[in-house]
């Protein structure tokens, strides 16, 4: 009987197997199976440890073994590897590729066959790879290798860290998942973020003890997703991958749940958010006149009322601008961890603010402490802007700060911009101030002037400057008025307004190869959605339109190219002028995303000749792209963040009295490998309706 049953599943295995070589030639990664396959170990992970030499080791023999997967890429603090442990170890195995998760996530059971991979060290702590980068440390293995060496197997295994105080920390725990006991940050660090968002430094050490005076550092890459968030304020239980470097320990979180405990009383028999001044509050006018120039731990049954003003998109993550109904007084409301949806603009909270702390980060006055549960939506509500010059916005920047403003007959220029926005001057006939917009907002501003500009009043105070600077945030185009660009998307030499921008907000991995987005609209023409043609099924990144299987014919780290475009490959988009009416169309801008083997090239057609040539591209302020060849468009190889810049300028004689629809193609090409992306994050469209 069990010569039967095992002949039977090993028929019904190569059934499967078929199966998905059939169906599964547009993937990159297999799908997760519901076991274990059916290899054999022969090795621990101790073992493997042990096959190292003291130099660079080349496994000759047929060592298998297998671990679950305890640290992954997920969140970005991880870097193209990943961490594995069974119950001898734990060893980091390099691996050449993005979104390692999709295919080996947290919980799935690992097997390796590592006859050929190479051990070596990084910092002295052993790590498996393949073939060497120098005589010392281990290369990746190719993406194109990656199930060559190693098996999915099951998934959602649960691996119990082990529990342990600081002091205990030794090698026997490198690599491995363990619970630090009674942990907290130390007080210097307890303003600080998680790591660098300016990217300046790529990653960052917060300094942590326990009360018996041991320490220890949490390291964090500012590419992590949440390195903007502010630390974790109070003790509790701490769980991270234990890893050392050159000697010294380090604590490597997989997101922020690892330091969610983290909220008790701390060993000074301080309370996260201080004490309290005895002065219950009622509203944010009140709790903003406890402020005397330091912290301040807000009293036991104080409660505030406030709208949200800020969308969530153009603010730190974490981050609530809250007004009360009357525009008098706002705060910054900080929450860690955020909500898993965040508050829209025009949401009205009530809030406990037992416990919190009112403080200043970086000259603005935020309540932080503050949990979920004590955050109840009430309703939705509209706060009325003030009318107010930039000099009298500048003159009460601290008092209106976290409030609503309108300032009237502006020009918008660019200024300075960095890895994650770009800095706008708005001046009017009073003076000027800055509006910073982020990239992952979608907000296509250019520059031009406008009747009007609303948003809200922020101070921004950096840790080398000796005075704030005066700002007012935007939460989306509407808050623009009366728009006329100079320069539109930052390059080209028409003038036009903004007719509309594509968001794609609504997207998801399971939206289809249509936009849900809702399209945007304008008086006398008609906006179709993007649709996507001849790639993947479905988008594999939510909030943007980003899909795979483009042409292949570039190789990493070379600006040498092979493919081609693909004609039956591409996104398009149709604009419909409206009976009777002639559309101008002056340009398009859009910003880009790829990601590590993802598209190195793309050009914009049109179906006036039959997309038969590539439109008239250029770009704006933006080194990491290019214009090459006839009108093509490429990026850097080392580029994966979102990229703004690009630009299509559209001649009159051609694109100025169009009366039938009219359709654009989006070609990408020269991608390092099928599963490499091509992202349109937002689209501005410009000209007019006549």
């Amino acid at each position: 009987m069990k010569s039967f049953t095992k002949t039977l599943a090993k028929i019904t295995g190569l059934l499967m197997l078929v199966a998905l070589v059939i169906t599964a030639c547009k993937r990159t990664y297999d799908e997760p199976p519901g076991g274990d396959p059916d290899i054999k170990t022969n090795t621990t992970i101790a073992q493997l440890q042990k096959l190292y030499t003291g130099n660079l080791t080349t496994i000759s023999t047929d060592v298998v073994f297998a671990g679950v997967v305890v640290g992954d890429d997920k969140s970005g603090n991880i870097y193209k590897q990943i961490y594995i442990q069974d119950s001898t170890g734990g060893i980091a195995i390099q691996i050449d590729a993005s979104n390692i998760n999709a295919n080996f996530p947290v919980g799935r059971k690992v097997f390796v066959k590592a006859k050929g991979l190479t051990l070596g060290t990084y910092g002295g702590m052993i790590e498996l790879g393949l073939g060497t980068t120098d005589n010392i440390q281990p290369a990746r293995i190719p993406q194109s290798l990656m199930t060559t060496y190693m098996t999915g197997g099951s998934v959602g295994n649960v691996v119990i860290p082990a529990e342990v105080n600081i002091k205990d920390l030794n090698s026997k725990y490198v690599s491995t998942l363990v619970k630090l006991k009674g942990v907290q940050v130390q007080k210097a660090d307890l303003n600080k973020t998680w790591a660098d968002t300016s990217l300046q430094s790529s990653a960052v050490n917060i300094n942590i003890e326990d009360c018996s005076s041991g320490k220890a550092i949490i390291r964090t890459s500012s590419y992590a997703s949440f390195a903007g968030l502010k630390v974790a304020q109070g003790k509790g239980d701490l769980l991270g991958i234990y890893t050392t470097f050159n000697g010294t320990g380090q604590i490597i979180i997989r997101d922020t749940t690892d330091v969610s405990d983290l909220k008790n009383t701390r060993c000074d028999g301080s309370t996260p958010g201080g004490g309290g001044t005895g002065t219950v509050v009622k509203s944010i006018a009140d709790l903003r006149a406890l402020y005397k120039g330091s912290d301040v731990g807000i009293a036991t049954g104080s409660t505030i009322t406030g709208t949200v003003v800020s969308s969530s998109t153009n603010e730190a993550s974490g981050n609530y601008r809250i007004t009360q109904s009357d525009n008098a007084a706002g705060v910054i409301l900080y929450l860690s961890p955020a909500p898993a949806t965040p508050y829209a603009v025009g949401t009205e909270l009530q809030i406990n603010l037992n416990n919190s702390t009112l403080t200043a980060y970086n000259g603005d006055l935020e309540v932080t402490g503050v949990t979920l549960g004590n955050v109840i939506t009430a309703s939705t509500s509209t706060v009325p802007p003030r009318i107010a010059t930039v000099s009298a916005i500048n003159a009460n920047r601290f008092a209106w700060s976290s409030t609503m403003a309108t300032i009237n007959n502006v020009t918008i220029a660019k200024t300075t911009s960095n890895t994650t926005g770009q800095n706008y001057s708005i001046t009017d006939a009073t003076g000027n101030l800055v509006t910073f917009v982020r990239t992952a907002s979608g907000i296509a501003l250019a520059e031009g002037t406008a009747t009007s500009i609303t948003g809200y009043v922020s101070v921004f105070k950096s840790s080398t400057a000796t005075d704030t600077t005066t700002q007012l945030t935007l939460r989306s185009l509407a808050d623009v008025t009366g728009f006329v660009a100079t320069n539109p998307g930052g390059g080209g030499t028409t003038t036009g307004s903004l007719l509309g921008t594509y968001t794609f907000a609504s997207v998801t991995t399971t939206s289809g190869t249509t936009d849900p987005t809702a399209v945007p609209s304008a008086t006398g023409m008609t906006f179709g959605s993007f649709i996507a043609n001849g790639v993947s099924a479905n988008p594999n990144a939510s909030g943007r339109f980003s899909f795979t299987t483009w042409p292949t014919g570039a190789t990493d780290g070379s600006d040498a190219f092979t493919g081609q475009i693909d004609v039956t490959k591409y996104y398009e988009v149709t604009f419909t002028p409206g009976s009777g009416k002639k559309l101008q169309l002056d340009s398009l801008t859009f910003s880009v995303q790829r990601s590590g083997t993802g598209v190195r090239q793309w050009a914009v057609r049109s179906s006036l000749d039959n997309y038969g040539t590539n439109l008239a591209a250029s770009v704006t302020a933006n080194a990491n792209i290019s214009v090459v060849a006839t009108n093509l468009f490429q990026i850097t190889d080392a580029t994966t963040t979102a990229q703004s810049g690009p630009l299509i300028t559209l001649p009159a004689a051609s694109y100025g009295n169009l009366t039938s629809p009219i359709t654009f193609r989006f070609y990408a090409t020269n991608a390092e490998g099928t599963g490499g992306t091509f992202s349109l994050n937002k689209v501005g469209v410009y000209g007019a309706v006549k």
